[in-house]
């Protein structure tokens, strides 16, 4: 197996997917309805990450991810009450 350098394979992803098409996409497809203290950009990369190196298998889970890359601490509420989580699951 060929070895990747990691900074490289971090830049185009975050070329392909940058912040401002991430919070626009989330906007357009309902995702974010109104600002919540939940942000799209961090999101989506715990979701890459996690489903996708770590395999996390609670919504729990997501959200200790959540909290432990954005440095921040949100409440249940916060969390359980996004109105798209069924997004989430059909797709992944």
């Amino acid at each position: 197996m060929k070895n990747y350098d990691t900074k490289i394979v971090e830049e185009t992803l975050h070329q392909m997917f940058s912040p401002d098409w991430l919070r626009k996409t989330a906007r357009e497809t309902g995702l974010i309805k109104r600002e919540r203290n939940v942000d799209p950009v961090v999101m989506f990369w715990v979701l890459v990450f996690g489903f996708g190196v770590r395999l996390q298998r609670s919504l729990a889970s997501l959200k200790r991810s959540y909290e432990k890359t954005s440095d921040s601490s949100l409440s249940d509420g916060s969390w359980y009450e996004l109105q798209n989580w069924s997004l989430f699951s059909s797709s992944v």
